[in-house]
């Protein structure tokens, strides 16, 4: 179970990577169109905002992937604290209801 679960936010995590790789790149093609934004700050802020998002939700990603790690080698002594697991069950609910489509990213 612990292996379907890692094999599962490993993907996610690539996917993610992905995305926002891609929308990443979009927003700096946009910026080239002065059409779109004439205000070289407002880009520079929305480019900003954007680099953040990805970040934290990197920062989360990896998190789940250290705790996946830690239990995958824990001993059966050696249990998670409520906070992680917390964490870990609410992280992959939210990614299952995403993927049945019932809420946005």
């Amino acid at each position: 179970m612990t292996y379907n679960l890692a094999l599962s936010f490993w993907q996610a995590l690539r996917l993610h990577r992905y995305e926002r790789a891609a929308t990443h790149k979009q927003m700096l093609d946009a910026a080239k169109d002065e059409r779109l934004f004439g205000d070289g700050d407002a880009m520079t802020r929305l480019l900003s905002h954007g680099i953040e998002s990805v970040k934290s939700e990197l920062a989360v990603m990896e998190k789940a992937l250290g705790l996946i790690g830690a239990v995958a080698f824990a001993g059966d002594d050696e249990p998670l604290s409520k906070e992680d697991g917390l964490f870990l069950l609410q992280l992959a609910a939210r990614l299952m209801i995403q993927a049945r489509g019932f809420l946005s990213p």
